[in-house]
């Protein structure tokens, strides 16, 4: 069977479920750091800030991945709290390259759920 990858629609799908879900809890946008047009967000956690924001198709490589990128102001408090590189306060969401926009939908949830949980 051949493998699917994700369509500019259901990656749509997800960055705007993602945008929804941090704009209700009042995570603070941010500029991204190399992309214009792309939404970043940063909120205070246990482990000072976390900025994030998700993953953008960029390059010739169109591969719509689900998912998103992350890293903590305070990487030796992060560590004790969350599954991050305990050197470089990296905590990155990698999802999917194929799934449903549902699912997306569905990840996007799941994100920021974890990341509330450590506020």
């Amino acid at each position: 069977m051949k493998h699917r990858k994700n369509t500019k629609a259901i990656h749509a799908a997800f960055i705007l479920a993602l945008t929804q879900e941090c704009a209700a809890v009042e995570f603070e946008k941010v500029p991204h750091s190399y992309i214009d047009d792309a939404p970043a967000y940063r909120v205070l956690t246990k482990a000072g800030f976390y900025t994030f924001h998700p993953d953008m198709p960029i390059g010739d490589d169109r591969s719509y991945w689900v998912g998103a990128c992350g890293r903590f102001e305070h990487p030796e408090l992060a560590k004790s709290l969350t599954d991050c590189n305990p050197y470089s306060g990296k905590w990155n969401w990698i999802g999917y390259s194929s799934c449903t926009a549902e699912e997306a939908k569905a990840y996007a949830t799941y994100i920021v759920s974890r990341i509330l949980a450590i506020t």
